[in-house]
């Protein structure tokens, strides 16, 4: 898999060139899929956007995303999620992916249904593995009891080691805490070979649970063959209208990423 760098402004792109010298939603053009116009019993129309107040890590715009209460309805299927996908991905057993947050004081609740703001995926493509995604990353609020917002990221990876007869069910979760509104570099490094996961913040490896090292992922053997960002939810109970950031996306097969979103 050739190295992917995708920002959304004007420093470099590792496959396209960009469409303007300045922030534009034109700019999501060096991406294989845009998903930005999506249509909906409400019509809540595009809710992605490159800005400069989405722009980290010295870069001059990056990727504004804005969340949609359309997506907290029962109907609606992959076309009410605005993303971009990278497909350059051909079934890798082992991805690596980076990226710069900020979560710009988001609003989440605390407690209900449907309270995570899914904005990364990684997956097998359809039919090839059972449930497409192999790992989901979200926003999530930490506190539990409704009274306070404080942001976090939230990711799960399949396990076939979990109980029960139905793959798409079995995930293997994890949360850390991130700033409320600042820049947080994130970067994950998963090998479907050896069945690990491992993950770093602001540059230090996080101490995941023994079991991220001894996951089963036979039945995603097929490997990593897209990666989506943006408002990827079905049902969410955030508040519509809200702003959150990414920037600097960055992949690769095997080495050490780096970076900071500062």
């Amino acid at each position: 898999m050739k190295k992917i760098y995708l920002l959304f402004g004007l420093a470099a792109i590792g496959f396209s060139g960009l469409a303007s010298a300045q922030c534009s939603v034109t700019n999501l053009n060096a991406w294989s899929v845009v998903n930005n116009t999506p249509t909906s019993e409400n019509g809540f129309g595009t809710s992605l956007d490159v800005t400069a107040a989405a722009a980290m890590a010295g870069t001059t715009c990056g990727l504004d995303i804005k969340t949609i209460v359309t997506n907290s309805g029962a109907t609606g299927g992959d076309s009410d999620k605005p993303y971009v996908i990278d497909d350059s991905p051909a079934g890798e057993s082992r991805f690596r992916a980076a990226f710069c947050v900020n979560a710009n004081n988001m609003t989440i609740p605390g407690t209900g249904q449907f309270r995570k703001a899914k904005f990364h995926v990684a997956q097998c493509s359809a039919g090839t593995c059972e449930g497409g995604n192999v790992t989901v990353w979200r926003l999530v609020n930490l506190d539990t009891t409704g009274n306070t917002n404080n942001i976090g990221i939230e990711f799960w990876v399949r396990d076939d080691n979990l109980p029960g007869t139905n793959p798409r069910l079995k995930k293997r979760k994890f949360s850390f805490d991130i700033p409320d509104n600042a820049p947080t570099r994130v970067e994950y490094d998963l090998n479907i070979a050896n069945g690990t996961m491992d993950v770093w913040v602001d540059g230090v490896q996080q101490t995941l649970p023994a079991e991220f090292s001894s996951l089963a992922l036979t039945p995603w053997q097929a490997g990593i063959q897209r990666a989506r960002l943006g408002f990827i939810e079905r049902r969410s109970s955030i508040p519509e209208n809200q702003h959150y950031y990414i920037d600097e996306y960055e992949s690769r097969r095997q080495t050490y990423i780096g970076g900071t979103c500062n």
